[in-house]
């Protein structure tokens, strides 16, 4: 098919391609036609109207539209050709129709059988301890009370045979009075923290349970971190994260963290950990994903996303998607939810 680029707005430019366009076409006629003449086939290319005519006897006539006639020979020669065709294609898929047949047997048979994780998200209630609280005895007896109704928590969460229990952020209760007493801070937090990851430590070994933690620590360099801590099935710390992006109200008494670290289990996966504010940036996901992390633990007590509504449950959800993710939010009080790498 050739347009021919006719009308005085084109320009003598124009008509110049043009004329070029129809010798390269009658061109490429004529070795079709010297072609057909040397196999002995018969052919005939037809132009309507003024068309030209393409056979033994050469080239006639310009015209914009072509249609092509073939004599009955030329029908079963080119019904022959595509019927080889057809035939040749299909024999060269058989061996790789196999081929891929036999790699998927043998993908299913390296894999082995799927092994399914249960996972709860604990929905704590508000027990802060008071902030008028003075004395470190005081406030540690507080704490042990709280633990004391953790632990049924987690002896409920065994029972279901969880594999995983994740609590929210402060989960001993402490933010307020930390608020309060900075300076008391050093000789209360260590020993609740402690005392936290001994008693919960200990309670999930007796189901093989891996447990997540949040709490503000000090830590060994004398700086306060809001901190996550994931202990294994053992009931001991496999590590621990420091929360990298503080609210406002938060930088100015505690340490900022430096990484996003992820840790390996057998069965679980790789794991990551970010805490409330962290992902309200979509950048925290994203380096645990690229670091290879498959479920992402996050005890909180607010959303992904500072809005009105359910902006912050809707881009939690987008954490989990645009990252393909799994993630756990743990909050408090209500709200609690486990995400798949979807986001549903």
């Amino acid at each position: 098919r050739m347009e021919q680029w006719r009308g005085p707005d084109l320009g003598p430019g124009i008509r110049r391609a043009s004329r070029l366009r129809r010798y390269h076409s009658i061109q490429r006629l004529r070795k079709l036609a010297l072609a057909r003449k040397q196999t002995g086939i018969p052919v005939q290319i037809t132009w309507q109207r003024r068309g030209w005519m393409v056979g033994r006897r050469g080239v006639h006539g310009i015209n914009r539209f072509a249609r092509r006639r073939a004599s009955n020979t030329m029908k079963g020669f080119s019904l022959a050709c595509r019927i080889g065709f057809v035939v040749a294609v299909l024999a060269a898929l058989g061996p790789c129709r196999a081929c891929a047949e036999e790699s998927s047997h043998e993908d299913v048979t390296n894999v082995g059988t799927d092994v399914l994780v249960r996972v709860a998200a604990v929905q704590t209630k508000r027990r802060l301890i008071d902030w008028k609280l003075h004395e470190p005895r005081e406030v540690l007896a507080a704490v042990d009370e709280n633990l004391a109704e953790l632990e049924k928590l987690v002896e409920k969460a065994g029972k279901l045979q969880c594999d995983v229990l994740a609590f929210p952020e402060d989960t001993l209760g402490l933010l307020n009075w930390y608020g309060m007493n900075e300076e008391k801070a050093a000789e209360v937090l260590p020993v609740a923290v402690s005392r936290m990851l001994e008693r919960l430590g200990r309670a999930a070994a007796k189901y093989r349970m891996y447990v997540v933690v949040c709490s503000d620590h000090v830590e060994v360099d004398g700086a306060t971190y809001n901190t996550a801590f994931f202990l294994g099935r053992d009931g001991e710390e496999i590590g621990r994260y420091h929360k990298v992006c503080p609210t406002w109200g938060e930088s100015g008494s505690r340490q900022r963290g430096q990484s996003f670290p992820v840790f390996p289990t057998d069965d679980l996966g790789t794991v990551g950990m970010l805490i409330c504010y962290d992902l309200v940036f979509p950048e925290t996901a994203r380096c645990l994903a690229l670091s290879g992390a498959d479920i992402i633990f996050f005890p909180t007590m607010g959303g992904a996303a500072v809005g009105e509504g359910d902006i912050g449950t809707q881009a939690l959800r987008v954490r989990a998607a645009e990252n393909h993710v799994y993630l756990v939010v743990a909050f408090r009080g209500s709200g609690s939810m486990i995400i798949s790498p979807r986001g549903e």
